[in-house]
Order: C-alpha cells, then sequence, then structure tokens
C-alpha cells in the first residue's frame, strides 16, 4: 500500500495523464506482471540486481532442459543457447530451471501441469538434548537432511503428491 500511494502521489505532482488511471487495482496488476517476469541480472559494476528483459520474458517454458542463457559481462548482453535444432517457424522454447510450483507462481505467474521439480519447505525441530536425540540426528544424517533446529530443507515429492 505504501509503495501505491507514493507512486500515485508522484503520478499527480508530475501532472502525468495517466495518474487518473492509476487505481489501486491498476497497480496491483501492474506490479503483478512486473514482479512475475523479473530476472536476475549479474552486471560487471556490483552484485547482481533484478531487471526486465523485454521479449526474453515471452519465451515458453519447456518442462526439461537445462538453463542455456545467460548475462555477459563483457558484451553487456544476454546470450542464449539451444539444447536442439529448431525448424522455420517453429516455437522455441527456454528452460526456466528447477523450481517448485511455488516459485513459478510466484516468478514466472503461472503453474505447469506435471512439475518434477515440485517440492515443498519444512522445517525440521530436532532437539539437540533429550531421549534418542542422538539416534534421531544420525537418521537425518544418513537421509542427508541437517539436524539443525529450525532449519529449511526442502523436500522433494517423488510420489507425485
Amino acid at each position: 500500500m505504501r509503495q501505491y500511494v507514493h507512486v500515485e502521489a508522484q503520478a499527480r505532482k508530475l501532472h502525468l495523464p495517466q495518474a487518473d488511471a492509476l487505481t489501486w487495482n491498476a497497480f496491483l496488476v501492474t506490479s503483478a506482471i512486473v514482479l512475475s517476469r523479473q530476472n536476475r541480472i549479474p552486471f560487471a559494476a556490483g552484485p547482481p540486481d533484478m531487471a526486465l528483459v523485454p521479449v526474453w520474458d515471452m519465451a515458453n517454458h519447456a518442462a526439461e532442459g537445462q538453463i542455456t542463457s545467460y548475462y555477459n559481462t563483457e558484451t553487456d548482453g544476454l546470450v542464449a543457447t539451444a539444447m536442439r535444432d529448431f525448424a522455420q517457424g517453429e516455437q522455441v522454447y527456454i528452460f526456466y530451471g528447477p523450481r517448485t510450483n511455488a516459485e513459478f507462481v510466484l516468478y514466472a505467474g503461472f503453474l505447469p501441469g506435471d512439475n518434477p521439480y515440485d517440492a515443498i519447505r519444512m522445517r525440521f525441530a530436532l532437539p539437540s538434548t533429550g531421549e534418542h536425540a542422538t539416534a534421531k540426528a544420525a537418521l537425518l544424517n544418513k537421509a542427508g537432511l541437517p539436524t539443525y533446529e529450525n532449519e529449511r530443507v526442502l523436500v522433494r515429492s517423488y510420489l507425485g503428491l
């Protein structure tokens, strides 16, 4: 809400003709569009930041593959390599990465049908003392899970749930 009030006030202060069209609902829709099309871009001067990449955000997601695009700091541009040959007129897909369904909704604005990378985040709280604490820690370690209290763990569902 604070961002909307600020943007709306600035639009009125600058006497922008679109100021009257900047309603709360328009602000929410616009924000959702922008936020779901951001890409993390490394910059030569400074840390990576989020940016919009015109046209690139229109490429659809391939369910499988590998990430074949990156930001080239020397040429200051996005570089993409095809995973296979494409016929003229054929749609080109890109692999958005091994994202969970929640990450797809949040960062890409859609939910894929069958996602082998879907997972849920769970918190495990294993007290360091008490009955069977050592045995419990050993079982978690054997499963490759951390034993720290309140550690967040990404649990992948191999059952299709």
